[in-house]
């Protein structure tokens, strides 16, 4: 009976040994569990900032594109303005003309600058 008796006082020491063991690792695991929920959350929230920097980012380079290739259009505008007046000039020898019709050109110049003075009075004002 003495031995019966150890017996189950050494099997309730085990047991209640085992149950306390049991309940510490829960404890740890849940534990570990909320840390990683907080890791989690944390991460999502990085992920999400990230996101928004990256669409950010397309919207402004999609901008920098349209600037581009309105500038390069513009380019393009100025370049054919330069050509047209480079081939209209390059046809003519203006000395010869002025040589042979000075009054003309005269009141060209004189009409072409009256205009200029005219818009430029008319913007200032």
């Amino acid at each position: 009976m003495q031995y019966v008796a150890v017996v189950l006082l050494i099997t309730s020491l085990l047991g209640s040994g085992y149950a306390m063991w049991t309940k510490i690792q829960l404890q740890a695991a849940e534990s570990e569990i909320q840390g990683l929920s907080i890791e989690l959350g944390a991460e999502r929230a990085n992920v999400a900032q990230l996101q928004d920097e990256i669409d950010l980012i397309a919207v402004q380079v999609g901008q920098f594109q349209e600037k581009i290739a309105q500038i390069e259009a513009e380019r393009l505008s100025a370049r054919k303005q330069v050509e047209y007046t480079r081939s209209l000039f390059n046809d003519h020898d203006f000395a010869k003309l002025m040589a042979a019709k000075p009054g003309l050109i005269t009141n060209r110049m004189q009409k072409a600058t009256d205009e200029v003075f005219t818009d430029l009075r008319a913007v200032t004002e």
